[in-house]
């Protein structure tokens, strides 16, 4: 039995000519918190599509709590795509009994205390709420599932800035001791406050794997920091 909540070895993917991953590797203990981050068309999210076996890979495997990505392995794992698929006529509510229907680790008791600390009202339609509240109903709805592992994409992108450590913070509460978040943003300091790892990927490489804690207490330096040096961009002054 491994160790190992997710393990990925040699994984490959490319779009015609485009290499999305290139030789990836990566080992993920449970309970840990990871956050990947880089710039546009980096292979964050076909990372993370290939981890919930949506993506098939050209070559390298992808194994969740030992078992290869497949049918075994969905129930497993819990994923939150960068654009919704849900209907945005549909109310929370009939979010909430479609996944239930469609999961059945799904927890509703779990969705609703979750929607309730994101002030997010379920009888609301989709296309009543804001943006950012959308993605709060997204985010209850994903974490509510009874999984070992949470692939969440770009999750807070229309959130503001003054609740999106709340958001955050209400995502780690939800997180079980034993299971595993791996989450990308481009708010790279709201992640820094959540992490205990950084993987900073680059043309589908994972180019630096850090702890940000340790990284400002070696360096100085924050993700941002990190991030510019990685890219090949000057420091610039706060």
């Amino acid at each position: 039995m491994t160790s190992q909540l997710l393990r990925v070895a040699k994984a490959s993917k490319a779009y015609g000519a485009t290499t999305a991953l290139d030789s990836v590797d990566l080992d993920v203990e449970p309970g840990s918190i990871v956050g990947l981050i880089g710039e546009n068309g980096c292979g964050k999210s076909t990372f993370l599509k290939a981890v919930a076996g949506l993506v098939r890979l050209d070559s390298g495997e992808v194994r969740v709590c030992g078992e290869l990505v497949g049918p075994r392995s969905k129930s497993m794992v819990s994923y939150l795509p960068d654009r919704s698929a849900l209907p945005a006529r549909f109310t929370v509510e009939s979010c909430m009994r479609m996944f239930g229907q469609v999961f059945a680790d799904f927890d509703e008791v779990k969705a609703r205390a979750i929607l309730k600390n994101f002030g997010v009202e379920p009888t609301r339609r989709l296309r009543e709420l804001s943006k950012g509240q959308q993605e709060k109903a997204h985010i209850a709805l994903a974490m509510a599932r009874d999984a070992r592992l949470f692939l969440l994409d770009e999750p807070i992108s229309g959130v503001d800035p003054l609740s999106r450590e709340q958001t955050l913070r209400e995502v780690i509460a939800a997180l079980g001791d034993d299971c595993c978040l791996l989450i990308t943003s481009h708010m790279v300091q709201d992640l820094e406050l959540i992490v205990d790892r950084a993987l900073l990927m680059r043309r589908g490489q994972i180019v630096d794997d850090v702890c940000p804690d340790e990284l400002r207490e070696q360096t100085g330096d924050g993700l941002v920091d990190r991030l510019r040096k990685v890219y090949g961009y000057e420091r610039t002054r706060r």
